[in-house]
């Protein structure tokens, strides 16, 4: 019976799951499979040599970047996997992939679902961090572990393999990418006109404790050029770039799975207290963070108005190149600050691939080849250029160390926090209001937070035992 053809089977310790909750040479019979050293994890091994059992791959992707590269003029979406099957083939003309590109929408995070769900998803698709959440409770994707090289493995940045496993520790989205969404920009102009520069990160890391923030920022704030000027700003539609302070004072958003979220603790509190305390006490962040929403931040940013803007990456590429968001000033990225002791962290989301439940062996090992290839070191330094991600493995890194900003963001990766799979439920329902509230002095940080971890926790709960997640 094709596996693709029939609805799932539960995992015995879980319920299934359904919707989406969020919105990223030849092998022979032996060379194929990836076992790992034990009997119990030894991988399927194929009935026949790969190369000679014709074998037909369905295949979805959501395509980031136009060209093979993204460099090339009048490139297009479906150039680059096109080159990569054609790539494949030349190893294994026996198998033919169909390729359908799916857009990167909530319309097209749906079609995946829904195919899931429906019991006839592609043999290998487009995954990002939530995905093996919502696949891997209904049986129908298949675990890496056991395919990966173990010099793959132990390749891998921590994070990126820490966020691609399931509860059962299986690894079940092989990653190509890491998208952050945590880091500072600076108006270096800004801060030499107040005789500040001094104040600024000055090594490759760009690297600043929280004292050292809070000097450059009451250093920049006042009169310069004529406007008042104030060190940073803040928004809170776009939670996670605020959240990347919480990290540096020690706290965290959820525990480990995301199960239950624990940001009124101790530390959460003292962050919250000291964002409230960078408006409304020292004045060195622009008034109104209450209901400010992030197109709102940027534009001052532009103006001028504000000497830092706490964002994510993907302005990097933006600043330089797109001319309506291209700032007339000189700007760097630098690490969000950290508390001393304490570890930076910002979200971000895993890109990668799974793989379909199998009942065919040799489609098996096929399909593990052909993300295999995808994953190869080449491929993932054309996807941190071509999509702006950074690479999941320790040895490609260094292809970002004399890109300045990206050098940054390769840091902050290595302490990336999973990006929220349930935000378009806990973000407007919970965060948003209590960071509203906290910034309105409607309530006290402690008193906020602890509404929004109510109010965050319902939802999980919820969430939990509809989808059959388990509870920590």
């Amino acid at each position: 019976m094709d596996t693709r053809k029939r609805r799932f089977s539960r995992r015995s310790f879980l319920k299934g799951a359904g919707a989406a909750l969020a919105l990223g040479a030849g092998g022979s019979l032996v060379s194929a499979c990836r076992p790992t050293g034990t009997e119990e994890a030894s991988a399927p091994v194929p009935t026949i040599s790969l190369e000679q059992k014709a074998v037909d791959l369905d295949f979805w992707v959501t395509p980031y970047w136009k060209g093979k590269t993204g460099k090339e003029e009048g490139g297009k979406e479906e150039d680059y996997y096109t080159w990569k099957i054609e790539e494949f083939n030349e190893d294994y003309p026996n198998v033919s992939i169909k390729i359908e590109f799916i857009p990167s929408t909530h319309e097209g995070v749906a079609k995946y679902d829904t195919a899931v769900a429906s019991g006839n998803p592609p043999d290998v698709m487009h995954g990002q961090s939530g995905s093996h959440w919502r696949y891997a409770p209904q049986d129908a994707i298949e675990p890496f572990d056991e395919w990966m090289d173990p010099d793959v493995v132990s390749d891998l940045i921590g994070p990126a393999k820490d966020i691609c496993e399931y509860v059962d520790g299986k690894v079940y989205l092989w990653p190509y990418g890491m998208a952050l969404t945590g880091g500072v920009f600076v108006n270096r102009g800004l801060f030499e006109k107040a005789g500040a520069l001094e104040l600024l990160p000055a090594t490759k890391e760009r690297d600043w404790t929280v004292a050292e923030f809070e000097k450059a920022m009451e250093a920049v704030t006042g009169e310069i050029d004529g406007q008042q000027v104030y060190g940073t700003i803040l928004m809170t539609d776009w939670y996670y770039q605020p959240m990347q302070f919480f990290y540096g004072f020690g706290a965290e958003l959820y525990n480990k799975y995301q199960t239950e979220m624990v940001i009124n603790s101790t530390e959460g509190v003292e962050c919250m207290q000291w964002l409230v305390d960078l408006e409304h006490k020292h004045g060195w962040m622009t008034p109104g963070t209450a209901g400010r929403t992030n197109d709102v931040a940027l534009r001052l940013f532009q103006e001028q108005k504000v000497a830092t803007y706490p964002s994510q990456p993907y302005y990097i590429t933006a600043f330089k190149l797109q001319p309506d968001l291209k700032p007339d000033f000189e700007w760097y990225y630098c690490q969000p600050p950290h508390r001393e002791g304490k570890e930076i962290g910002a979200e971000g989301n895993i890109h990668g691939y799974c793989v379909a439940k199998q009942d065919d062996k040799d489609k098996l090992a096929i399909a593990m080849k052909f993300v295999e290839h995808l994953t190869k070191p080449e491929n993932l330094e054309i996807a941190c250029w071509g999509q702006g991600v950074v690479p999941p493995r320790k040895s490609v890194l260094p292809i970002l160390e004399e890109d300045p900003e990206r050098y940054v963001e390769s840091v902050l990766a290595q302490h990336l926090k999973p990006f929220s799979r349930l935000y378009s439920e806990v973000v407007p329902k919970a965060v948003t209001p209590a960071w509203d509230a906290a910034f309105a002095l409607e309530k006290s940080p402690q008193e906020a937070l602890d509404w929004m971890v109510e109010s965050a926790n319902k939802i999980l709960r919820e969430t939990a035992e509809q989808y059959g997640w388990p509870l920590e």
